[in-house]
């Protein structure tokens, strides 16, 4: 709990202010929609670091350009380009504006831990360099489901920040519940049933 209210202390992953900001476009949006809500209802402070900010950004940039790689259109690939970059910079501002509005309602606390970056990055590389993700078929590929430093590192900065809960919607979050250097966050990733 945050020391100066009752509220829980939450630390949500990039994946969630991205389906948020993506709106209905994106699979998770009504698990996201839900915890938007909640902070607006005060049942959260979420902390946001640095990390969250740059793979939101960085995310938003790409699914945004990948969608709008996928529609055919009559525009010219010139005219094209500037569409997404306007579509890009909008949702971006956009999502920087909640941002400020919930930190000036006190609702989300910019945060970074204390830690040296170097030391989270040293703490992935001893859990990943073990762990080997899934390799599951994708037509006649595979691929690796599994979690990736950054994922990793998200963990740790909110085990080290203190939050109490960690909303995320990739599963592969599971693996990290079973480790004692996360005994104290308790995870919560939406399922296929649940918005």
């Amino acid at each position: 709990m945050s020391e100066n209210t009752d509220s829980t202390v939450a630390y949500f992953d990039a994946n969630v202010w991205v389906a948020y900001m993506l709106d209905a476009s994106d699979r998770n949006f009504l698990f996201a929609n839900k915890l938007i809500d909640e902070i607006n209802n005060g049942a959260y402070i979420v902390y946001v670091s640095d990390l969250v900010l740059l793979e939101t950004i960085s995310s938003l940039r790409r699914k945004i350009a990948e969608k709008s790689l996928s529609k055919k259109t009559k525009h010219s690939p010139p005219v094209q380009r500037k569409t997404v970059a306007e579509s890009i910079e909008s949702k971006v501002s956009a999502f920087l504006t909640i941002l400020n509005t919930f930190e000036k309602e006190k609702k989300v606390i910019n945060m970074n831990p204390r830690v040296p970056i170097d030391k989270l990055h040293h703490d992935s590389f001893v859990y990943l360099s073990k762990q080997v993700g899934k390799i599951r078929p994708r037509g006649k590929f595979y691929r690796y489901a599994g979690l990736n430093h950054w994922d990793f590192q998200h963990a740790l900065i909110a085990t080290e920040l203190g939050a109490d809960v960690f909303y995320t919607a990739d599963k592969e979050f599971k693996e990290l519940e079973k480790l004692p250097q996360f005994a104290s966050l308790k995870f919560v990733i939406r399922s296929d049933d649940a918005a």
